[in-house]
């Protein structure tokens, strides 16, 4: 994202019928400036790995409250035990 001028994304992987998956960007000059939906799904990004692990690269990086596979819940977040979330949206396209 630092290389265009969109100032957020939002995702949604959910699989509903009638609805498609979908990657909304929003701002910059190209489209008109919008705003969230549901502020409510705004995930707030942190720095923790470049402060606390002297991460080079200042990623785009969530706490996730949970990791569920396939319906499976692989591990929570605590306090103390955080599980990170990186966003690479290079040239390539986005991957979380």
């Amino acid at each position: 994202l630092g290389q265009s001028d969109v100032g957020a994304f939002s995702v949604d992987l959910r699989e509903r019928e009638g609805f498609d998956k979908s990657l909304t960007l929003y701002g910059g000059s190209r489209q008109p400036q919008q705003k969230f939906s549901n502020p409510s799904y705004a995930i707030p990004l942190v720095r923790d790995l470049n402060k606390r692990f002297g991460d080079a690269t200042i990623h785009y990086v969530g706490v996730a409250s949970s990791l569920i596979v396939n319906g499976n819940n692989l591990a929570t977040s605590s306090r103390r035990n955080k599980i990170y979330v990186i966003f690479d949206t290079g040239c390539t396209g986005m991957s979380i």
